[in-house]
């Protein structure tokens, strides 16, 4: 399959080296922060921290970037929400009692 037909908006974020086009470069630059992003949220999470990774805010990523004195010419990946749990508001509470799962029956043969 041709990448740059491809739906995915990483095939057409593609970069262009002459006349030739190399679309898998923004791919390959983006994967390679995904790893640094769960190590992120892994250390925090082991320090007592909660995340959330968001995609959503990449639709206001110029002006995320104006916010937060980032060079435009600089790409985002994500947004990482860090901070402390809050344990005891009832948002929480509804998300943990969802969360809970009966344990599945597993016969190892």
């Amino acid at each position: 399959m041709d990448p740059r037909r491809a739906g995915s908006s990483v095939a057409r974020a593609g970069l262009r080296d002459g006349l030739r086009e190399r679309p898998l470069d923004a791919r390959v630059r983006r994967d390679s922060c995904v790893g640094f992003v769960l190590s992120l949220c892994l250390a925090a999470h082991a320090r007592g921290l909660g995340t959330c990774i968001q995609y959503g805010y990449l639709a206001f990523e110029d002006e995320l970037k104006e916010t937060l004195g980032i060079d435009p010419q600089q790409s985002l990946v994500a947004v990482v929400l860090l901070g402390w749990p809050d344990p005891e508001s009832p948002v929480n509470a509804a998300a943990i009692e969802g969360a809970r799962r009966r344990p599945v029956p597993v016969a190892w043969r």
